[in-house]
């Protein structure tokens, strides 16, 4: 009688064991996966919006030149915010995405003050001084270093949707550190051109 309680008790044991692992599987797993298939379109988007950012920043000459990219530059920072959704950016381990806030967060207000410049009232059209054409070309190069560092696969596609975070794939394609790179400078050239009008 006991025998047939304790392998009652086993049985049932398995059974919710079996229960929740099929529900881990079926359930949790397809939704981490779907959530980083959304990031790894969010991260293409991301870099596909700043490349065209960088394409129009780089043919500036004037700070009404500039006045558009402001609005892209919102955007791309809106595309950010969708891409750290739902992500404690500090405790993230590779920090791919605290860099990409940063450095987009940045990167706009840059763009803003190179627009405004140093004036004060209405704005008038201006040519950039040689400093600013220089600070902002090594945010274009930059900018098309971390493209062609996060072109892992084909010229289609930069990342794989295969259910696995960007982070980690570009840790896997062992570029991480270069894209780090890449977005830090990104970060300080812009906190430079900020402080250059300020």
């Amino acid at each position: 009688m006991r025998y047939g309680i304790v392998v009652c008790i086993l049985c049932l044991v398995l059974a919710i064991s079996l229960g929740f692992n099929l529900y881990h599987r079926s359930v949790i797993q397809n939704k981490e996966a779907t959530t980083n298939n959304m990031r790894v379109e969010a991260f293409e988007a991301w870099l596909y919006h700043m490349k065209i950012v960088k394409y129009f920043l780089e043919r500036a000459e004037t700070n009404f030149d500039v006045k558009d990219i402001g609005y892209q530059t919102l955007v791309a920072k809106q595309i950010a915010d969708a891409l750290i959704s739902g992500i404690d950016v500090f405790e993230h381990p590779e920090g791919l995405y605290y860099w990409v806030d940063r450095a987009t967060s940045y990167f706009h207000d840059a763009v803003e003050e190179i627009y405004l410049g140093n004036q004060t009232g209405a704005v008038i059209e201006r040519n950039l001084e040689p400093k600013v054409l220089n600070m902002k070309r090594n945010i274009t190069r930059t900018i098309e270093s971390l493209w062609g560092r996060t072109r892992l696969t084909t010229p289609e596609s930069i990342l794989l949707l295969n259910g696995v975070d960007p982070a980690r794939q570009l840790r896997d394609a062992g570029v991480i550190s270069d894209v780090l790179k890449y977005l830090q400078h990104v970060y300080q050239a812009s906190v430079d051109i900020y402080n250059y009008y300020n």
